[in-house]
């Protein structure tokens, strides 16, 4: 085994590992560094053992994945390591290292994962999770922190909170020995750390660690946790509604509305802040929540916490909220398919729907949960997630109910500002157009920020000029062609950035998102990007990218997106050549093309005709109440010229694929 050992450093000093497996048990016998690079997988099948020697900072150092079998000791504590002798490096939100520890193995072992400090500036209780077993908030606090617990003069000082899915909606603080009103801390707990008092001692902590990372050592919690959640005494009946018990107040004197934000319903509505169950990641590895459907049939929503800010009773608060978030109604998704994976250290909500008929409710966190993928395994299939081809492509699209259009907006060094927005169109049975939906999500936590919302659409397809509603993911029907999807965008105060908005498109559902090399949907279904001041009508595909200027001019509704069409005053983007109306549009429902004429025509002729100029179609007296629907020859590209009895005409050049 000594032979095995030796050879172990050799590959390791050597940047050997590349998707590597140990079906053996391997040990590390000395201080001689170890290093799991980036973008790499470490399988250790028969478990893996650090010895006594092994007593110093920084000996294996993750930055890629490491899977544990069998067995986890750690032995090399000593001289003040505690674990760190094991340590996850953390590079950014997309570049970290994960350990997945089979949850069969009882390891009383420590290791470290890295994450950024949470600004104390911007939050004044910062969300967390804890990935390894502590016997009580005081020797949490040693080992996460170095400090001691703080229980204060009142709960507002304590150095930790925990929310409570059982009693009521809020959150419990804890003390040293767990014994409180928040009792102990729990594998999946969702907890808030006190950034706002020197007195709970971590704030310190995170202003010290401005522009490096903290190390968080600790015993990790490998094996299968259940949560609980209390529907029935958790919340007040469904016959009170939000406008009355969002003034009731909590245990502890504090009104409901200065601390519940539901990420789904709208603020007017009784539904608002129903049924929301808050939790926290348990492992040392990303979690997919995309198994927590079979568990919740009443699910309407997953969001996940990038990061939180929670008012005390005085009503004071600082920072933003910010979000990634899923919606459900009963069969599909819509949002972000980044909602469903956790990371290390993140907290996620789960919303149930307002009617559920569940009284209560368990879910476990199990190895099936366990992913170092980024993409939900949802699509694990992976059919639908790489286009072979254009035959994949066409039966793939030809068959799909559910287009997405996700907007992100982006700093002018190309940084993600963790704002964005999303358009979902469906079939008109799914979805109606005008009014709140399921698959609807309201930007609550918008707060002022530099960045984009949307509005819920007028039903008639006229232009919406304001809102008090500040949509995350708008749903509108299929049918909805050619009308405006106002995309509002707020400029905060001294803000004088140029942005970039950039797009991501999905298809089928939010699991498949197209590839660059696709470029757009199939046939001519496509969203569009309409800038009003510049006249400027542009196709959204997988390369988008529109410059958001500093301007003098009121830039708050000078965006809009459109589905199937756009103004038709933009008559080069949409190749019309003739003198157009602003009502008549030909738009693509599916696999067909279809008129949709001026209000004020009564009767039209139609004419098709080839690129010869040849007049293959004509309709004479058409009646122009209702959408008439255009067959074409199947592929090919053709003029449709369309008289009035009005004298109006519009041209339109089509593309039958």
């Amino acid at each position: 085994m000594k032979k095995f050992c030796f050879l172990f450093h050799l590959l390791c000093l050597a940047g050997f590992f590349s998707n590597h497996c140990f079906s053996q048990k391997a040990y590390i016998t000395s201080t001689a560094p170890v290093k799991v690079k980036e973008a790499t997988l470490v399988y250790f099948g028969g478990g893996l053992t650090l010895k006594n020697e092994v007593n110093v900072p920084d000996v294996v150092v993750n930055e890629g994945n490491i899977i544990i079998k069998d067995s986890y000791e750690n032995s090399g504590i000593a001289a003040g390591a505690e674990g760190r002798n094991f340590v996850s490096t953390w590079t950014d939100d997309s570049h970290y290292g994960q350990v997945i520890i089979d949850q069969e193995v009882n390891t009383t072992s420590k290791l470290t994962m890295e994450k950024p400090p949470i600004s104390s500036a911007d939050f004044s209780w910062g969300q967390f999770a804890i990935p390894y077993d502590f016997a009580t908030p005081q020797a949490a606090m040693q080992s996460l922190f170095g400090k001691n617990y703080s229980n204060g003069a009142n709960r507002y000082y304590a150095s930790m909170m925990k929310w409570d899915n059982l009693q009521k909606p809020e959150f419990d603080q804890l003390n040293s020995t767990g014994t409180g009103a928040g009792g102990n801390l729990h594998p999946g707990d969702y907890v808030i750390l006190n950034l706002t008092y020197y007195s709970a001692n971590i704030r310190g902590v995170m202003e010290d660690a401005t522009g490096g990372n903290l190390r968080y050592a600790g015993i990790p919690t490998n094996g299968t946790h259940p949560v609980s959640f209390n529907v029935v005494n958790n919340y007040e009946p469904n016959t009170v509604p939000w406008s009355i018990w969002k003034d009731h107040k909590n245990s502890y004197n504090e009104k409901y509305s200065t601390y519940i934000f539901d990420e789904v319903r709208q603020s007017n509505v009784d539904d608002y802040g129903r049924y929301y169950f808050q939790f926290g990641n348990p492992y040392t590895s990303n979690i997919d929540l995309s198994s927590i459907i079979s568990q919740m049939t009443d699910l309407v929503a997953i969001s996940r916490m990038n990061s939180a800010d929670w008012e005390d009773g005085t009503g004071g608060s600082v920072g933003d909220r910010s979000s990634v978030r899923a919606t459900r109604d009963g069969a599909n998704w819509s949002g972000s398919p980044d909602a469903l994976i956790v990371r290390p250290f993140e907290t996620f909500v789960i919303g149930l729907d307002r009617n559920t008929e569940m009284t209560q409710g368990t879910f476990t966190f199990n190895d099936d949960m366990k992913t170092f993928s980024s993409t939900s395994k949802a699509d694990e299939d992976g059919l639908f997630g790489k286009m072979i081809g254009n035959s994949v492509m066409e039966a793939t699209s030809a068959r799909s109910t559910f287009y997405q259009l996700r907007l992100k907006l982006y700093n002018s060094d190309d940084q993600y500002t963790r704002n964005e927005v999303y358009v979902v169109v469906m079939p008109p049975a799914s979805v109606q157009n005008g009014v709140p939906e399921k698959l609807e999500s309201e930007y609550a936590d918008f707060n002022g920020r530099t960045g984009f919302y949307l509005a819920q659409e007028n039903a008639d397809g006229s232009e919406v000029t304001t809102s008090d509603r500040k949509l995350y993911i708008n749903a509108v029907n299929f049918k909805y062609a050619s009308k405006p999807i106002q995309l509002f965008f707020n400029r905060k105060a001294n803000d004088y950035e140029g942005y970039y908005v950039k797009a991501d498109l999905f298809y089928r559902d939010i699991f498949h998102k197209l590839d660059p090399e696709d470029v757009n949907f199939y046939g001519n279904n496509s969203f569009y990007f309409y800038d009003k001041f510049e006249d400027v009508l542009l196709p959204i595909t997988t390369d988008f990218s529109y410059y958001i200027e500093i301007s003098d001019e009121p830039v708050d509704t000078r965006y809009q997106v459109f589905w199937n069409g756009g103004p038709q005053q933009n008559k080069a983007a949409m190749g019309s050549d003739e003198l157009t109306s602003s009502e008549t549009i030909i738009y693509k429902d599916h696999d067909t093309h279809k008129i949709r004429f001026n209000k004020e025509w009564s009767s039209a002729d139609i004419k098709v005709y080839d690129l010869t100029g040849k007049n293959i179609l004509t309709h004479e007296g058409v009646k122009t109440d209702v959408d008439f629907e255009l067959k074409l020859p199947q592929k090919g590209v053709y003029v449709v010229k369309i008289e009035s009895n009005t004298g109006g005409f519009y041209t339109q050049k089509i593309i039958n694929q």
